[in-house]
């Protein structure tokens, strides 16, 4: 390519080819932490017409092509736990674009546990010295654990501990876990308190 400059020089200055010029990387709407399905729908944006392929745990597992405006959405399979995914594009041309930011999306399908040390189902407590009892008990890291819909703190490790007051007689204690998708454990049941 010549290019003529108004002082009638010449510049001979190569001019990149659309040939040489990488494809616009994908813009992708921030998917979900977690999800209780086998798959996630992602959305985003990237060059016209260009194909976009995902990337989920270092594999390339899914490709669509960008419609006209750029626009794109794309459900992606996943593994059940922790999955990676990133996206890059391919133009016309056939060049490829950088990888877009990592996201970590959690397939979580199972129901979290649920475990409870103390109390015991059917327990007896007695005197008044007794009436505040211990509860503890496991769950998985970063699940919230409601005893009687008032929440329970966990540790990093899912341990979880805290107290609860009895009334006179029988008391219902309802233990609900739930985790980052959503996902419920619940367990009832009944303890005696004689003062």
């Amino acid at each position: 390519v010549i290019r003529f400059a108004i002082d009638g020089t010449t510049d001979t200055t190569q001019i990149q080819s659309s040939q040489q010029i990488p494809a616009q990387t994908p813009s992708i709407a921030a998917p979900p932490a977690a999800v209780a399905e086998k798959s996630v729908v992602v959305t985003g944006y990237g060059e016209a017409a260009s194909e976009i392929i995902a990337v989920v745990n270092g594999e390339e597992v899914s490709r669509i092509t960008a419609s006209d405006d750029g626009s794109f959405e794309l459900e992606i399979a996943l593994q059940e736990g922790e999955n990676t995914l990133a996206f890059y594009s391919k133009n016309e041309s056939g060049n490829e674009s950088g990888l877009s930011r990592q996201y970590t999306v959690a397939s979580l399908t199972q129901a979290p546990e649920l475990s409870i040390t103390e109390p015991q189902p059917d327990q007896v407590f007695e005197t008044a010295s007794n009436r505040t009892i211990s509860i503890t008990g496991e769950t998985q890291p970063n699940n919230r654990v409601y005893l009687n819909d008032r929440i329970l703190m966990t540790n990093a490790e899912g341990m979880f501990r805290g107290t609860h007051r009895l009334e006179e007689g029988s008391n219902e204690l309802r233990f609900k876990v739930v985790d980052a998708a959503g996902n419920e454990t619940e367990e009832t049941f009944s303890v005696e308190f004689r003062y």
